[in-house]
């Protein structure tokens, strides 16, 4: 009669063991779905901060690639002048071919259609023996006259119109003091260049003008 009470104490003990047993084992289980959960949400979170990190700095680079491309503006000055210069240089030598010496290399403007040299002929001291030589846009098109004058300068000029000053002397006077001055206007018009005014002669005492 004993031995029931200890077999059913027995029997109890191992029920609750069982019992137990498979308490913990769900804790663990509902511990590692929790830990699971945890750790899915957390790589989410942090994927979605990459991305979003990654998003701004490309919208970023986008950005300043965009504006770049847009920007406009001008040639840089050292590349404008360089230029300026072998123009200046390409017109000089060809005064020089010419056999004139320029008398001031300023008067040639590279960013004009219509360019200018005045010129003396080379030997002779500028004993009325100066021309004009014109170019437009760095092309050599001539001179302003078919013969020398006493003394050439360059009154003022724009982009399609030039003016000049002529000094005429009495034959044998000095260079120094003109007896008389005149102006004439050189115009391109349709590429070919016009004098609108009579070119005066290169003395004084002689009443022909000239082409």
């Amino acid at each position: 009669m004993r031995i029931a009470p200890l077999i059913a104490a027995l029997l109890a003990c191992a029920a609750g063991a069982s019992i137990t047993g498979c308490g913990s084992a769900a804790k663990v289980d509902a511990a590692n779905e929790g830990l699971s959960t945890h750790t899915s949400s957390s790589t989410t979170s942090g994927s979605a901060s990459s991305s979003s990190t990654t998003g701004s700095a490309v919208a970023t680079v986008t950005q300043t690639v965009t504006a770049s491309s847009t920007r406009t503006s001008s040639a840089p000055a050292f590349t404008q002048q360089e230029g300026e210069g072998q123009a200046l240089a390409a017109a000089v030598a060809t005064v020089k071919s010419q056999g004139y010496t320029p008398n001031d290399t300023s008067e040639y403007h590279p960013q004009q259609t219509l360019r200018v040299l005045t010129a003396t002929r080379a030997g002779t001291g500028g004993s009325y023996q100066q021309r004009a030589f014109f170019f437009v846009d760095g092309r050599y098109i001539g001179t302003d006259s078919s013969q020398p004058s006493g003394s050439v300068k360059v009154a003022s000029q724009g982009e399609t119109s030039v003016t000049l000053s002529y000094g005429m002397y009495s034959s044998g006077d000095s260079l120094c003091c003109p007896d008389s001055q005149a102006t004439v206007v050189f115009q391109l018009n349709n590429g070919r260049l016009q004098a609108l005014d009579p070119i005066p002669p290169a003395h004084a005492d002689s009443g022909l003008s000239r082409l």
